[in-house]
Protein backbone atom coordinates (compact mmCIF):
# COMPACT_ATOMS: atom_id res chain seq x y z
CA UNK A 1 0.00 0.00 0.00
CA UNK A 2 2.81 2.49 -0.10
CA UNK A 3 3.77 2.48 -3.60
CA UNK A 4 2.44 6.07 -5.94
CA UNK A 5 -0.27 5.51 -8.22
CA UNK A 6 1.92 6.49 -11.28
CA UNK A 7 3.49 3.26 -10.02
CA UNK A 8 0.52 0.84 -8.98
CA UNK A 9 0.23 -2.75 -10.63
CA UNK A 10 -3.46 -4.34 -10.57
CA UNK A 11 -2.14 -7.35 -11.66
CA UNK A 12 0.50 -7.66 -8.59
CA UNK A 13 -0.84 -7.78 -4.49
CA UNK A 14 1.25 -5.47 -3.10
CA UNK A 15 1.26 -2.89 -5.63
CA UNK A 16 -2.62 -3.03 -6.47
CA UNK A 17 -3.58 0.79 -6.30
CA UNK A 18 -5.65 2.43 -3.63
CA UNK A 19 -8.96 4.25 -5.15
CA UNK A 20 -8.67 6.21 -1.62
CA UNK A 21 -4.78 7.33 -2.13
CA UNK A 22 -5.62 7.82 -6.23
CA UNK A 23 -8.60 9.72 -5.05
CA UNK A 24 -6.46 12.41 -3.17
CA UNK A 25 -2.84 12.04 -4.91
CA UNK A 26 -3.92 11.76 -8.38
CA UNK A 27 -4.19 15.32 -9.79
CA UNK A 28 -5.97 13.26 -13.04
CA UNK A 29 -9.28 12.21 -10.40
CA UNK A 30 -10.76 15.62 -10.05
CA UNK A 31 -11.56 15.65 -14.14
CA UNK A 32 -12.91 12.39 -13.44
CA UNK A 33 -15.39 13.08 -10.99
CA UNK A 34 -17.43 16.11 -11.18
CA UNK A 35 -18.57 16.18 -8.13
CA UNK A 36 -15.63 15.69 -6.61
CA UNK A 37 -16.07 17.38 -3.38
CA UNK A 38 -19.05 14.77 -2.25
CA UNK A 39 -17.20 11.94 -3.47
CA UNK A 40 -14.04 12.95 -1.52
CA UNK A 41 -16.46 13.55 1.67
CA UNK A 42 -17.97 10.24 1.18
CA UNK A 43 -14.96 8.11 0.79
CA UNK A 44 -13.15 9.79 3.90
CA UNK A 45 -16.34 8.97 6.05
CA UNK A 46 -15.66 5.47 4.59
CA UNK A 47 -12.20 5.01 5.11
CA UNK A 48 -12.94 6.37 9.01
CA UNK A 49 -15.77 3.38 9.39
CA UNK A 50 -13.36 0.67 8.55
CA UNK A 51 -10.38 2.46 11.05
CA UNK A 52 -13.29 2.00 13.61
CA UNK A 53 -13.22 -1.79 12.70
CA UNK A 54 -9.60 -2.40 12.20
CA UNK A 55 -8.49 0.20 14.93
CA UNK A 56 -4.83 -2.10 15.12
CA UNK A 57 -4.07 -2.11 11.03
CA UNK A 58 -0.88 -0.72 10.40
CA UNK A 59 -1.58 -0.79 6.40
CA UNK A 60 -4.63 1.05 6.84
CA UNK A 61 -3.25 3.60 9.47
CA UNK A 62 0.05 4.06 7.23
CA UNK A 63 -2.37 5.31 4.65
CA UNK A 64 -4.61 7.73 7.04
CA UNK A 65 -0.67 9.26 7.84
CA UNK A 66 0.20 9.14 4.00
CA UNK A 67 -2.76 11.09 3.50
CA UNK A 68 -3.16 13.30 5.83
CA UNK A 69 0.32 14.61 5.48
CA UNK A 70 0.43 15.17 1.99
CA UNK A 71 -3.00 16.36 1.18
CA UNK A 72 -4.58 19.17 3.02
CA UNK A 73 -8.13 18.32 1.57
CA UNK A 74 -7.70 15.03 3.04
CA UNK A 75 -6.44 16.09 6.05
CA UNK A 76 -9.61 18.79 6.68
CA UNK A 77 -11.87 16.61 6.14
CA UNK A 78 -10.54 13.67 8.31
CA UNK A 79 -10.23 15.81 11.24
CA UNK A 80 -14.02 16.84 10.79
CA UNK A 81 -14.84 12.65 12.09
CA UNK A 82 -17.02 11.89 9.53
CA UNK A 83 -18.60 8.39 9.15
CA UNK A 84 -20.30 6.59 6.82
CA UNK A 85 -21.45 3.46 5.20
CA UNK A 86 -20.71 2.74 1.68
CA UNK A 87 -23.67 1.56 -0.18
CA UNK A 88 -25.57 2.54 -3.23
CA UNK A 89 -24.86 5.49 -5.55
CA UNK A 90 -25.20 7.34 -8.63
CA UNK A 91 -21.78 8.49 -9.78
CA UNK A 92 -21.00 10.80 -12.34
CA UNK A 93 -17.84 10.92 -13.86
CA UNK A 94 -15.90 12.38 -16.57
CA UNK A 95 -13.99 9.99 -18.79
CA UNK A 96 -11.22 11.64 -20.80
CA UNK A 97 -11.80 9.89 -24.04
CA UNK A 98 -15.95 9.47 -23.66
CA UNK A 99 -16.63 11.95 -22.13
CA UNK A 100 -19.44 12.36 -19.74
CA UNK A 101 -20.84 9.18 -17.35
CA UNK A 102 -23.80 8.52 -15.26
CA UNK A 103 -22.87 5.30 -13.68
CA UNK A 104 -25.19 3.55 -10.73
CA UNK A 105 -22.34 2.20 -8.22
CA UNK A 106 -23.16 -0.21 -5.60
CA UNK A 107 -20.81 -1.47 -2.95
CA UNK A 108 -20.77 -4.82 -1.68
CA UNK A 109 -19.12 -6.26 1.38
CA UNK A 110 -17.55 -9.53 1.35
CA UNK A 111 -18.79 -11.84 4.18
CA UNK A 112 -16.38 -14.71 3.76
CA UNK A 113 -13.29 -11.40 3.80
CA UNK A 114 -14.08 -8.77 6.41
CA UNK A 115 -12.93 -5.68 5.47
CA UNK A 116 -12.86 -6.39 1.44
CA UNK A 117 -15.77 -4.59 -0.52
CA UNK A 118 -16.49 -5.40 -3.70
CA UNK A 119 -17.43 -2.08 -6.39
CA UNK A 120 -19.79 -2.13 -9.27
CA UNK A 121 -20.21 0.11 -11.49
CA UNK A 122 -23.15 0.09 -14.10
CA UNK A 123 -24.76 2.40 -16.80
CA UNK A 124 -28.81 2.46 -17.07
CA UNK A 125 -29.58 -0.62 -20.53
CA UNK A 126 -29.92 1.94 -23.82
CA UNK A 127 -28.26 5.03 -22.04
CA UNK A 128 -25.42 7.15 -23.48
CA UNK A 129 -23.60 6.13 -20.67
CA UNK A 130 -23.61 1.98 -22.19
CA UNK A 131 -22.99 3.42 -25.13
CA UNK A 132 -19.96 5.07 -23.51
CA UNK A 133 -18.71 2.02 -21.99
CA UNK A 134 -19.14 -0.20 -25.14
CA UNK A 135 -17.08 2.26 -26.68
CA UNK A 136 -14.45 2.02 -24.50
CA UNK A 137 -14.61 -1.87 -24.16
CA UNK A 138 -14.57 -2.05 -28.21
CA UNK A 139 -11.43 0.33 -27.87
CA UNK A 140 -9.38 -2.15 -25.42
CA UNK A 141 -9.86 -4.97 -27.86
Amino acid sequence: MTDPPSRSRPDQAGSRPDLTRMLFLDPRQRELYPDFDRRAGEAVAALRRTAGQFPDDRDLLGLIGELTVLSEEFAGLWAAHPVGECGSTAERHHHPLVGPLSLGEEVMHLAADAGQRLVVLHAEPDSASAAALRLLAASVR
